[in-house]
């Protein structure tokens, strides 16, 4: 037994110590296998230090590459700018027509209540915006507005009308606040400062709806658009001009030409604060005569926000770079429109053609100048083909017509700018004297330029060649109240030393030669006001029948003196220069061809 037992015991301890083996060597396979392990993670780790070193190289390559973009960007941008800067100094007035591509329109339209705002920064021309609809309706909106009265009647595509129930409910909440202020014109106003797609596809379409007879007729918002033009125009109480800003994310603008437009409903801010919160890739300080404050009536009241219409034109008094983008200054200069009336003509819309080059060119010149890119060389004579009339011993039948109690001496087509003639003159009040406001209010019409003062000037030149011009003249009384006030306010023997650019033309005279502008010519007694409009020929001026008008001026700042067309000068000295030529005018009386001829009719 105790034989039996001892190889029993042994067995066991063999086995124990084949156990004891195993383990050994499975913890052996296990360290084995740990040290694989570590060794794979120790290799992936070196593979993904690797990977993150060649990261990191990439990302500094991209970042030097984008840096170098950058650099050319910078450069280009600098190159284009320098090239602006040389158009401007060589072109001055001129206003280069050119169109706005998609993406840097949607960056344009990324202001207020709707804000598109892209991740781009494009440089482009801001310019007279030739394709954008800038129908300002006057004398024809009682045909739209019957519509309009229709019960329930929603003036958007149905894809809208959500927005037009919202802004009527926000209109409701105003309650009597509004006043007498009619509610559909409340209520398209609330609509545009609503904010969604609304705002921004209205203006994108406003752009280019007025580029081709197509682009018209696919114009989805010609109902909109006469409303909110109409409800714009009803708020505008007054000749108040405002002080606004407005911001622009997205495009740095460049200025081809001196007068400008934004071809849409822009919105701007009487606070900088709010204006740069929207951007300042381009940021505009404004002189809007013709915009109206909305505050009263936006969903966001606190924005003060001030609405310019498309037909506004502006004055490009300085533009210079900022550590953020662009500064842009601009006043006002009137009223320009393409069109009037012409959403009643459907798809028969008509593109207006450029008549006369050369008195386009002419007249760029205060007040009202169509600038145009050109460079004539055209006689300086006596414009024989001008209306001349001085109503010597005829003028009180005329008198007793145009001071009748209301009556307006320019065509319906011209009431707006009339009116705000109206509010400049009474904003002036005691300080005028007493001048007739009739007269007065005609100088004031005239010098605050748009359609008005380039249509009367354009005529002026030309009525008087024939009977059928002169019976189609549509400005007979208001050249009869210009023409008298100019005689009334003559100081016998008293002349005056003044300034005249012109832009685009080279007048051809010869010494001792008999002159006259045939037209009512602005000038200035401040020589850099005058350079301001052009140089190609540069006028110095001694006129004995012209008149100071500054102190009745919409612009009082360019100390304007009117010439009248009658007035004759003789040519004393011409010379070239490097920007043009200079001619020195000296009066030498007055002639005229007719005398009364505005009341018979000839």
């Amino acid at each position: 037994m105790t034989q039996l037992g001892n190889i029993i015991r042994a067995r066991r301890e063999e086995e124990e110590e084949e156990e004891e083996e195993e383990e050994e060597e499975e913890e052996e396979e296990e360290e084995e296998e740990e040290e694989e392990e570590e060794e794979e993670e120790d290799n992936w780790n070196i593979i993904r230090a690797r990977r993150e070193e060649e990261e990191e190289e990439e990302e500094e390559e991209e970042e030097e590459e984008e840096e170098e973009e950058e650099e050319e960007e910078e450069e280009e941008e600098e190159e284009e700018e320098e090239k602006v800067e040389e158009d401007d100094n060589d072109n001055d007035d001129r206003v280069t027509m050119r169109t706005i591509q998609t993406v840097p329109l949607l960056c344009l339209i990324g202001f207020f209540t709707g804000p598109l705002q892209v991740s781009c920064v494009k440089v482009i021309p801001l310019d007279m915006s030739t394709n954008s609809l800038d129908d300002p309706y006057y004398n024809c909106h009682s045909k739209i507005e019957q519509k309009l009265k229709i019960p329930g009647y929603v003036p958007l595509p149905k894809k809208y009308f959500k927005t037009w129930n919202a802004a009527k409910i926000h209109l409701a909440k105003l309650g009597p606040t509004l006043g007498n202020f009619n509610p559909i014109y409340g209520t398209a106003i609330m609509a545009y400062t609503i904010g969604d797609s609304l705002y921004s596809d209205f203006n994108a379409a406003v752009r280019e709806g007025g580029k081709s007879k197509y682009a018209y007729k696919h114009f989805a918002f010609k109902d909109f658009y006469f409303l909110f033009n109409r409800a714009l125009q009803a708020k505008k109480t007054g000749p108040a001009c405002y002080e606004v800003f407005r911001g622009i994310k997205g495009i740095r603008f460049t200025i081809p030409g001196k007068v400008v437009r934004f071809g849409q409903f822009a919105s701007s801010s009487k606070i900088k604060k709010i204006a740069q919160g929207f951007g300042e890739d381009t940021f505009f300080s404004i002189k809007t005569c013709y915009g109206v404050s909305i505050s009263p009536i936006s969903l966001r009241p606190y924005q003060q926000e001030v609405i310019i219409p498309p037909y506004e034109k502006f004055t490009v008094i300085s533009r210079k770079k900022t550590h953020k983008g662009v500064f842009i200054r601009l006043v006002s200069q009137g009223l320009f429109s393409r069109f009037n009336c012409d959403a009643l003509k459907g798809v028969s819309i008509k593109i207006p053609t450029v008549r006369t080059v050369q008195v386009l060119c002419l007249i760029g010149f205060f007040t009202g100048p169509l600038q145009v890119s050109c460079l004539k060389k055209i006689p300086l004579d006596m414009s024989k083909h001008c209306v001349d009339d001085q109503y010597i011993n005829c003028y009180y039948k005329k008198e007793f017509k145009v001071q009748m109690p209301g009556y307006i001496p320019v065509p319906m087509k011209y009431m707006l700018i009339w009116n705000a003639a109206r509010w400049h003159w009474a904003k002036l009040g005691p300080s005028v004297g007493n001048i007739n406001p009739i007269y007065g209010t005609a100088i004031v019409a005239y010098t605050i330029g748009g359609d008005l003062y380039r249509d009367f000037t354009d005529a002026v030149r030309t009525a008087g060649k024939s009977k059928y011009s002169y019976n189609h003249f549509p400005f007979k009384d208001y050249f009869f109240l210009l023409t008298r006030f100019v005689q009334a306010r003559k100081i016998i023997g008293k002349c005056y030393e003044v300034l005249r650019g012109v832009n685009g033309i080279h007048f051809k005279v010869h010494s001792k030669q008999l002159v006259r502008f045939g037209q009512f010519a602005s000038s200035s007694l401040v020589k850099e006001q005058a350079q301001n409009f052009g140089q190609d020929t540069f006028f110095s001026i001694k006129t004995c029948h012209g008149v100071p008008i500054y102190d009745l001026s919409y612009y009082p700042h360019q100390m304007e003196v009117l010439i009248p067309p009658y007035e004759t000068f003789i040519v004393t000295h011409h010379q070239k220069t490097l920007k043009g030529v200079t001619i020195r005018l000296e009066s030498y009386g007055v002639s005229s061809w007719f005398n009364c001829e505005a009341l018979s009719g000839y």
